[in-house]
């Protein structure tokens, strides 16, 4: 994201929230040029090449590296190094220390090589035991390195949780209740998290390899062949002319962008930075318009069907397709959307906020037939992911798609520089992926090796002594706080090992237990005081941190109760088939519904609540009240649909008598 505001931009943001968005956008990247910028280019396309061969098993590598696991020390030893090539120790050294940060490349490269070469006898004589002591030297070179790759890509707080629950087993005896565990001595320590396959090496790193890299080639090139500009068109044409047109443009083309990519704060700087401007103009205040877009691209993480790349991790641990993940996300997605715009809408009510013209809204069919490459592509991965249930190879296809598509699109053709820039951009997303998974799966081993993995669940279940809401509640404000500091990837991994057993353990659906930490999780990038999302939205839309931030609480509501909801009635994630589904789905949305329409004094079809003073408060309760009533997955959503159209009446019954009287005089 471009840092060069002018000091009037400075000022109306505030100095202080924007040195805060300074200290917290991590990962600046340097641009390479010249012969390290080809080195980074040949790295990229070698390991883009490896993914293809594993997931189409044209077995090139395989025939050089006979054994599985070897060949994911050659995947990161050509991966690694890009790291330390692309992030600069910070931003003010990029230059001064580009020759360190080579050699830094170098060492992982030869150090990572060597394991392969040596990859044999890692497996067949038990290295992660009885390493030999330079082995065991250059691993904790490895260690120290990724931890360091982790600070320049991600900031200190996951930083600092990596490096101490990876030593975590060295004093893990010595602590008191559910943090006691298996004890290990830092070589045996050093040579577990690196030469097994239940550490840095593990699970993630084949689910990254096998499925992840294939959708970063998909949403890498898909926004360099315009897959952006068609989808806020086609979001134009279907909402562009109604109230409060162009917030609503932003929610669907932030959903179905942000589920393309996966990152909230990415979607945000992509979509914002037409949306936001737009949304302004027609007359939503800055930090309204601000706030639409960073709820929006939140919620694109976990709208199918792609969704972010938690989604497969999640499948991984589940162990079932991810077709059945997005499946499951597809109501709760939808009913996260909902309040956000049943609030726009009310709100543009109430304001007076019109649509666009209609010579300023693109055609439907138009954008339709021009964008005909990105609906095939689309529906391509769909049938890949959903009836063959062949992710890589459907993500692989569709990406190929893209590129035909913009080929025969004469007007977008690329030039080689074009796919040279692709490349360099998987690579870079690639690497910044790769750290943090190698980071994670030191979290992962050092909970397997200790055991707490297995105890904390038992544990806590004990101490919870059965109570579901305190369980919920405890694993809810985890989940907010490891959020704050985490990706989104991280702080999943993290609870779904020690938090969602004992979710499970409770009686709880597995997919609901998963899914409610996700969601969870999420809701730290809307809200205050890290909202991770909020920080380039105000900067965008130039309003103060504070008040977009506050508006986007209210208007991302939804996340604060969804996974309750979603928890105690797993119907809404089709658990329990199509029609109990929806049920649970026209329940939870008409609560919703009067949630928002009390939140912004409007209801659709009724109109503006005209009442003040006690009557007015009074109303609200009862409203509310009523909405929870027919939320709450009990025997009581029919009085709570009683409760709710017999307050309704009355409020249509008086506006009536109202406008009459009005009439008379």
């Amino acid at each position: 994201m471009d840092n060069n505001y002018n000091k009037s931009e400075r000022r109306e943001i505030g100095n202080e929230e924007y040195n805060s968005l300074e200290v917290i956008e991590a990962g600046h990247h340097r641009s390479l040029k010249g012969f390290w910028r080809w080195i980074t280019i040949l790295l990229s396309l070698t390991f883009i090449y490896y993914a293809v061969d594993l997931v189409f098993d044209f077995r090139l590598f395989m025939n050089i590296i006979p054994f599985e696991g070897i060949i994911y020390y050659f995947f990161v030893s050509v991966t690694l190094p890009l790291v330390y090539l692309f992030y600069p120790i910070n931003k003010d050294l990029e230059n001064k220390t580009f020759l360190i940060d080579v050699l830094i490349s170098i060492l992982l490269f030869v150090t990572l090589i060597y394991f392969t070469i040596n990859g044999y006898k890692i497996i067949a004589t038990g290295w992660g035991a009885v390493a030999p002591i330079h082995a065991a030297i250059l691993a904790a070179i490895l260690w120290f390195f990724i931890v360091e790759g982790i600070r320049r890509v991600a900031g200190m707080p996951l930083t600092i949780v990596v490096f101490v629950v990876s030593l975590f087993p060295l004093f893990a005896n010595s602590l008191p209740g559910f943090f006691r565990g298996n004890s290990l001595t830092l070589p045996l320590l050093t040579r577990y998290h690196f030469f097994t396959f239940d550490s840095a090496f593990g699970m993630l790193l084949v689910v990254y390899i096998n499925i992840i890299i294939s959708f970063i080639c998909f949403s890498t090139v898909g926004v360099k062949v315009g897959a952006g500009k068609f989808v806020l068109d086609l979001a134009l044409s279907i909402f562009g002319s109604l109230r409060g047109g162009t917030a609503k443009v932003a929610i669907l083309a932030s959903a179905l962008f942000g589920s393309i990519n996966g990152q909230p704060v990415l979607n945000v700087i992509t979509t914002g930075s037409v949306t936001i401007p737009v949304m302004k103009e027609t007359g939503f205040p800055p930090y309204y318009a601000g706030a639409v877009e960073a709820c929006a691209s939140t919620g694109g993480t976990f709208t199918p069907p792609v969704m972010g790349a938690t989604a497969f991790v999640m499948a991984s641990y589940l162990g079932v397709a991810y077709s059945d993940i997005a499946i499951a996300a597809a109501l709760p997605a939808i009913l996260y959307y909902a309040p956000i715009f049943l609030q726009v809408d009310a709100y543009a009510a109430r304001t007076g906020i019109k649509g666009l013209s209609k010579d300023k809204v693109p055609s439907f069919y138009k954008t339709l037939k021009n964008g005909w490459g990105f609906i095939i592509s689309t529906l391509l991965l769909i049938y890949f992911l959903f009836f063959l249930r062949r992710i890589a190879e459907g993500a692989f296809i569709s990406t190929a798609c893209l590129l035909l598509f913009s080929q025969v699109q004469k007007r977008k053709a690329m030039v080689l520089e074009d796919y040279f820039q692709i490349i360099e951009e998987i690579g870079r997303s690639c690497a910044m992926l790769l750290i943090l998974i190698l980071g994670v799966g030191l979290l992962i081993g050092s909970f397997s090796v200790t055991g707490i993995a297995f105890s904390f669940a038992r544990e806590t279940l004990a101490a919870a002594k059965g109570n579901l809401a305190l369980i919920l509640i405890a694993c809810a404000a985890s989940s907010y706080i490891l959020g704050m500091g985490m990706s989104a990837l991280a702080c999943y991994i993290f609870l779904a090992i020690i938090m969602a057993p004992a979710l499970v353990n409770a009686g709880i659906n597995p997919m609901a237990a998963h899914l409610f930490i996700y969601y969870c999780g999420m809701l730290s990038y809307i809200t205050l005081p890290v909202a991770l999302a909020v920080y380039p939205a105000a900067v965008l839309a130039k309003s103060s941190i504070s008040k977009v931030g506050k508006q986007s609480m209210k208007l991302g509501v939804a996340l604060l109760f969804l996974p309750f909801i979603f928890v105690l009635d797993p119907n809404l994630l089709l658990q329990g088939g199509v029609w109990a589904g929806l049920f649970s789905f026209a329940r939870t949305f008409l609560a919703i519904f009067i949630f928002c329409s009390v939140l912004e004094k409007y209801m659709f079809g009724v109109g503006f609540f005209t009442f003040n003073g006690l009557i007015g408060k009074l109303t609200s309760i009862v409203l509310i009240f009523s909405a929870m009533l027919i939320g709450i997955p009990e025997k009581t959503t029919v009085l709570g649909i009683a409760i709710a159209m017999i307050t309704l009446f009355f409020m249509f019954y008086t506006k009536k008598i109202q406008r009459e009287a009005i009439q008379i005089k």
